[in-house]
């Protein structure tokens, strides 16, 4: 079994890792980094959330995934997606605007 990454080394591959690096928690209650990043512990990630260097992935799974970068906001983001048809716009929590965020930029 591989070494754990500790807490240092897990924001290093988050902030650095290509493609996004993400940390989710697997079954059995284990922590894994997408892309085959390696594992840590559920401390290593507390530690890095708690000081905010990490956020929650996603707003309705706000303790399954994290990651360097803002939380998308699913409720919205769907409903804008069912609305204009596209399966390209994030929106993301905190925005005011339905496209402030988004990969797009704002729109008009």
């Amino acid at each position: 079994m591989s070494r754990l990454l500790d807490a240092e080394e897990l924001l290093e591959i988050l902030t650095n890792g290509t493609p996004h690096r993400e940390v989710y928690r697997g079954q059995g209650g284990g922590w894994f980094v997408t892309y085959g990043g390696g594992r840590t512990s559920a401390h290593a990630v507390d530690i890095l959330f708690q000081g905010g260097q990490i956020h929650s992935v996603y707003s309705n799974c706000r303790n399954d995934a994290y990651h360097v970068g803002r939380t998308m906001d699913i409720d919205k983001t769907i409903a804008e997606r069912k609305r204009l048809g596209s399966k390209i716009i994030n929106i993301y929590v905190g925005d005011s605007s339905p496209y402030a965020g988004s990969q797009w930029g704002a729109r008009a």
